[in-house]
């Protein structure tokens, strides 16, 4: 192999370097900026310094880059156990502002969540990464970058739901049993609760909440999480209720009752349900 731009000896030295003049070729495609961070963090390698210097001079240019090619680089970047250090590494080359642009207004918003991302990334759980790097941010301003980068609906979802619960650990061993239970049906919850473990040892540097959820899980029975109703709309639509707000909050009344394993069997909930039907009946009359 004959090698006419010192590859080799870079390879060697562990260093990333453009082939010529490196803000030609990041001007050619600026997610290159992106990539070199990347594979550097990756490899283990570091910056030449005249490439790192193009960087931080183009570093603009990046928001001419489409959401959905970014995003694709993030995904990337995000799915290495390294990803909390490409971060840092993307805010010391001035990326990140470009990148995630009114998201991260200071290091004290930036920093934390580096280090929530550093906690969970050996994990390689790339959708519990970005809940690590965002959980802080507001949703709707997670909603905006996440529509920009064009991602998946099933992810957006995933985005909203972690946001949505993000402080739940404060209060989780203390909800009602009904609203504990709910909480454990969520679609993420085996996530949320990781995020719940980072942000309580960063902001107070203990778990015991953390534990405490735990303990509480461990104490419901699978089957009695999200059990199939015992009482659905019908039944109560042939005892006589059919205006759909009513019927709406007493099947959640009831729900909730049997959630909280105060109606065990269909006999008693029905019971139930005709007292609070002939109850919402005569408000009526």
């Amino acid at each position: 192999v004959i090698d006419y731009i010192g590859g080799k000896r870079d390879l060697a030295a562990g260093v990333v370097r453009t082939i010529g003049r490196a803000d030609k070729r990041f001007s050619e495609d600026y997610l290159r900026m992106i990539r070199a961070v990347r594979f550097a963090v990756r490899l283990d390698f570091r910056i030449a310094r005249d490439t790192a210097a193009a960087i931080r001079k183009l570093a603009p240019g990046i928001e001419k880059i489409s959401g959905e090619r970014i995003y694709d680089e993030l995904t990337k970047m995000l799915s290495e156990p390294t990803a909390g250090e490409a971060l840092d590494k993307l805010m010391q080359l001035h990326l990140a502002p470009h990148i995630f642009p009114g998201l991260f207004d200071s290091d004290d918003t930036w920093a934390p969540a580096v280090r929530r991302v550093e906690a969970v990334a050996k994990k390689r759980d790339t959708v519990l990464n970005f809940g690590a790097l965002l959980c802080d941010v507001s949703t709707a301003a997670v909603r905006r970058i996440v529509r920009r980068w064009g991602a998946s609906n099933e992810f957006k979802d995933a985005m909203v739901w972690l946001l949505e619960h993000r402080d739940d650990w404060r209060i989780a061993p203390e909800m009602r049993l009904c609203e504990f239970k709910r909480l454990m049906a969520g679609p993420h919850w085996s996530r949320g609760r990781e995020l719940w473990k980072v942000r309580e040892q960063i902001e107070t540097t203990r778990c015991d909440q953390s534990r405490r959820i735990a303990r509480r899980a461990g104490t419901i029975a699978p089957e009695t999480i999200s059990p199939p109703p015992l009482i659905i709309g019908e039944d109560l639509m042939k005892m006589g209720l059919t205006e759909g707000r009513k019927l709406g909050r007493i099947l959640r009344t009831l729900y909730d009752a049997q959630l909280n394993e105060e109606l065990k069997n269909r006999r008693k909930a029905l019971a139930v349900a005709e007292k609070k039907i002939a109850a919402a009946l005569d408000k009526n009359s």
